[in-house]
């Protein structure tokens, strides 16, 4: 392209212009009442559409109520409740996994590193014999996850969470079964880090 840009305009310093800039990460919202005055400015309704629309190092502030349906982050970004466990339910309605970090026993390229921080997760079901975790997956990764309460899932193998990696802080893990091994958690080592400070029930 002709120099410089815009025409008629003088380089600065001698900078050559770049289409390419850094791009701030940004803060989504999700709220689940559109129409009600507390989510009169959030950006969306459902937790997934946000997280299409999210880049890397965003974060996504969710605000209290019960979300159907599953999650899956594939992208190093934070989801985080406004208002912690108790007010803020990821509910798989037995319909699979309720979050999913990452691609289980897939290829490097398919891990990433998020935080997922203050969420009810329950009635996750993953049937068959080579089901993993009804109620959280998280791939071999540095992500966090904290602050959550896991409850009431049910897979073959790693009830309430099947962990490759990541790092666990202030959670509660109840009532959650296994056909196989692992009820509340299966723990899968695949020479990645895993830290768990947690509470089991």
């Amino acid at each position: 392209a002709a120099r410089p840009q815009p025409a008629g305009t003088n380089p600065d310093m001698g900078a050559i212009e770049n289409s390419l800039e850094v791009v701030a990460a940004k803060t989504i919202t999700v709220c689940p009442n559109p129409g009600m005055p507390e989510c009169d400015n959030s950006d969306f309704e459902f937790i997934q559409s946000a997280i299409s629309a999210a880049s890397s190092g965003d974060t996504i502030l969710v605000y209290p109520g019960i979300y159907s349906g599953i999650i899956g982050i594939h992208k190093a970004i934070t989801l985080k409740s406004v208002n912690g466990p108790e007010s803020t339910i990821l509910d798989a309605t037995l319909t699979g996994t309720v979050v999913t970090i990452g691609i289980p026993d897939g290829p490097p390229e398919n891990n990433v590193d998020a935080t997922l921080d203050g969420f009810t997760l329950q009635n996750g079901l993953a049937s068959g014999s080579n089901s993993k975790s009804g109620g959280l997956i998280v791939s071999v990764s540095n992500s966090i996850i904290k602050n959550c309460i896991i409850r009431d899932n049910q897979s073959h193998q790693g009830g309430g969470i099947y962990a490759e990696g990541g790092s666990f802080y202030n959670c509660v893990i109840i009532n959650n079964t296994a056909e196989f091994e692992g009820g509340g958690i299966f723990l899968h080592y695949t020479g990645h880090g895993l830290e768990y400070y947690t509470t089991f029930t």
